[in-house]
């Protein structure tokens, strides 16, 4: 079957296909596209809506960034979730995730987690290298902008340059 691509405005295309062959049938554009239905929406129909679209705002915005995103520029509203999850082996060698802002007043920290689902050795201890997943969660309290860094870095270790750097620009609208 050959594949004919052409705009919209001039020609549309109807394929119907057939037992083991496809026909295709040129039809006049009318000019508009077809809606699923033709009338104004009723007095009833516009309140419904109005009141979704209401509830969906009042629900508040959560983004989920991992190590995959590094480098994304993200745009938030006011008042939205920041979740980051990081893979670490805070557990078993003592490296953790440091964040830091360019500016400090766009988030606000609200918690931090270490999900860690390492094997342990007879005696209880974690198995060193395994890893186990760090989560931050921030939320959005001031319009602007922000470069937020993570440095995956021994906190013991001072003027010791991070093993590993993961930042999110991100925008408070």
């Amino acid at each position: 079957m050959n594949i004919i691509t052409t705009s919209l405005s001039t020609l549309l295309l109807t394929l119907t296909l057939a037992t083991a062959s496809a026909e295709v049938k040129a039809i006049q554009p009318t000019g508009k596209i077809p809606l699923p239905s033709e009338h104004a929406p009723t007095a009833e129909e516009a309140a419904v809506f109005e009141k979704e679209l209401e509830a969906a705002k009042a629900k508040p915005v959560t983004v989920v960034l991992h190590q995959g995103n590094n480098g994304a520029k993200v745009t938030i509203p006011n008042g939205a979730i920041v979740i980051v999850i990081l893979e670490t082996q805070v557990a078993s060698t003592g490296y953790d995730w440091s964040p830091a802002f360019s500016s400090s007043n766009i988030l606000s920290f609200q918690s931090k987690n270490i999900k860690d689902d390492a094997p342990t050795n007879p005696m209880g201890d974690p198995i060193l290298g395994v890893p186990c997943r760090e989560s931050w969660i921030f939320k959005a309290t001031t319009p602007g902008q922000t470069l937020l860094t993570f440095s995956l870095v021994c906190p013991w270790e001072k003027d010791v340059p991070p093993v590993q750097t993961v930042q999110f620009n991100i925008t408070v609208d």
